[in-house]
């Protein structure tokens, strides 16, 4: 459809600069369709008019959608991952869709100081470890929306690396600015 009618479909998010405003940006480009984004002040506003029918699509955290996906008031397309979500396991990813190199999904990390002692973050990460490997953090995370996984910190470094690399790009490619 957006290929048949560019620049007449809309995309709602949260606002500019959002990661779902990124997100869609980068399927935008790596599909080269153009569906223009109506920029909301936060998710509530977005997703009434989505909803409601006044825009299209929209780019929502999997937890957020399923409400009304439940409801019958939204279908959900696919997930952005290279895999299922265990939240959503019914909805095929963006990689099973064939759109590869689409894996966009929020993360959370624990930072220290720059010049944080490795015996101290070494001390941290195994604890954390423990503590998303107990099954009441898991399903407490579930519960909000959040897939529980760890990364050691020299993963979680290479992830943001290429998450800022990536991102960088798309903001630049998409002439995005700040408000």
């Amino acid at each position: 459809m957006a290929r048949e009618r560019p620049g007449k479909l809309n995309y709602a998010s949260p606002g500019n600069g959002t990661p779902q405003h990124l997100g869609m940006e980068l399927f935008k480009q790596r599909l080269g369709i153009d569906i223009v984004h109506v920029p909301y002040k936060g998710a509530a506003g977005a997703m009434q008019d989505l909803v409601g029918g006044q825009v299209e699509i929209a780019y929502l955290p999997v937890h957020t959608a399923l409400p009304f996906a439940a409801a019958g008031k939204l279908r959900i397309l696919a997930v952005a991952g290279n895999k299922r979500s265990i939240l959503a396991p019914d909805a095929p990813s963006f990689k099973e869709l064939g759109f590869d190199n689409m894996d966009i999904e929020l993360w959370y990390g624990i930072f220290g100081p720059a010049r944080l002692p490795a015996e101290i973050v070494a001390k941290w990460s195994g604890e954390l470890a423990a503590v998303l490997a107990l099954d009441d953090a898991k399903d407490a995370l579930l519960k909000q929306g959040l897939v529980p996984a760890f990364a050691p910190p020299d993963a979680l470094a290479n992830l943001m690396r290429d998450d800022v690399a990536r991102w960088r790009a798309v903001v630049d490619k998409a002439g995005i600015q700040p408000d």
